[in-house]
């Protein structure tokens, strides 16, 4: 992955006085666990810096948790939405999806979110395992297995 954002150049440089520009972002997360867990920017954080160059939000996310993430899910799926399970590390984005949707939502807290983010958030997920080997019993539990 190239870490760097170029900040100058040719075709590089947002610029506002040439019009409005269409602005989308991937997903919100600022942050993202590197190899050694330790936190390095994400995407969230590069738009964040687009929008403040621009000096306004981005026109829409396509990622998690938005409604345009949900619905290419559920297309490519073919089910659903409360026959979906959604497994993620981050509150803010992976179970917030899962929530406002109708899916059942695990949280893996082997990731960005832990079990006291939970405490602290208005996402609440329907599980909260520490590892993906737990995720097994609940599959089977769900599928009546």
């Amino acid at each position: 992955m190239d870490r760097r954002v170029p900040v100058s150049g040719p075709g590089r440089r947002p610029s506002g006085r040439r019009g409005r520009h269409d602005v989308s972002g991937t997903d919100p997360d600022r942050t993202f666990p590197d190899e050694n867990g330790d936190p390095v920017p994400g995407s969230g954080a590069i738009i964040r810096a687009v929008a403040g160059v621009l000096d306004r939000d981005p026109d829409r996310i396509l990622g998690k948790p938005s409604e345009v993430a949900v619905a290419a899910a559920l297309e490519r799926l073919g089910c659903p939405a409360e026959d979906c399970l959604v497994v993620g590390d981050r509150l803010e984005t992976d179970i917030r999806m899962g929530e406002q949707s109708g899916m059942t939502t695990v949280l893996v807290t082997t990731g960005v979110s832990d079990r006291a983010d939970v405490e602290h958030s208005d996402s609440r997920p329907d599980y909260v395992v520490d590892s993906l080997a737990a995720i097994t019993p609940i599959v089977e539990d769900l599928a009546g297995v």
